[in-house]
């Protein structure tokens, strides 16, 4: 499989994103029940199983207030034309933020 330069991206910002939580939540990636993580859930999302709910993240959004917004930090997608493709984007990030949880919980 070819990763596409969207795909690279995506993957760059996650990993900002897991880098960001470790500085200002250590030990966030523990927190994370894997089986309930659905990127495309206020709750249950990354930063709504750290903070409560995905509103809730002010200390991320105090860091990332300077002009980045949470797509750059990989917390969001970009919309895609259809709803199809953006679930797919979903999956996708879903599916990258858990590689990077399993890789801190090594």
């Amino acid at each position: 499989m070819t990763t596409t330069s969207t795909e690279t991206e995506v993957e760059a910002a996650v990993a900002r994103g897991a880098e960001l939580l470790d500085r200002i939540e250590p030990g966030w990636a523990a927190r994370i029940g894997l089986g309930l993580l659905d990127m495309a859930s206020c709750s249950r999302c990354v930063l709504g199983q750290v903070y409560g709910d995905y509103s809730f993240a002010h200390r991320v959004w105090d860091v990332i207030d300077d002009g980045d917004d949470a797509v750059a930090y990989g917390f969001e997608i970009r919309h895609r034309p259809t709803f199809a493709e953006d679930q797919d984007a979903w999956e996708d990030l879903e599916r990258l933020w858990a590689d990077e949880i399993l890789r801190r919980r090594v």
